[in-house]
């Protein structure tokens, strides 16, 4: 939202409740300051953080740190939901 400030903008102005941040808008490093700004934003603008698409988890065990890191996003985020997909789900 720092970054898209404006669309949160939008979102509020049309009544949204809430906005889902996606992998190109904050990753498993966004830095805690990063996402406490984001937070700032969200909550001068009355929303809530709905959910967090991640990135693609190839591997369950390879990237356990990748989702500790969107874990202690959320935490930070006050967001209670991520989303994540595999294509290699059935393979």
């Amino acid at each position: 939202m720092p970054n898209n400030r404006a669309g949160a903008k939008f979102a509020s102005n049309i009544r949204y409740d809430a906005v889902e941040l996606r992998a190109t808008q904050v990753t498993h490093e966004t830095s805690k300051e990063e996402a406490s700004e984001y937070r700032r934003v969200a909550d001068d603008l009355g929303l809530e953080i709905s959910c967090i698409n991640m990135t693609e988890i190839k591997d369950y065990k390879s990237d356990l740190e990748v989702f500790k890191g969107y874990v202690n996003l959320a935490q930070t985020l006050r967001c209670e939901y991520l989303k994540t997909w595999n294509v290699n789900l059935h393979s």
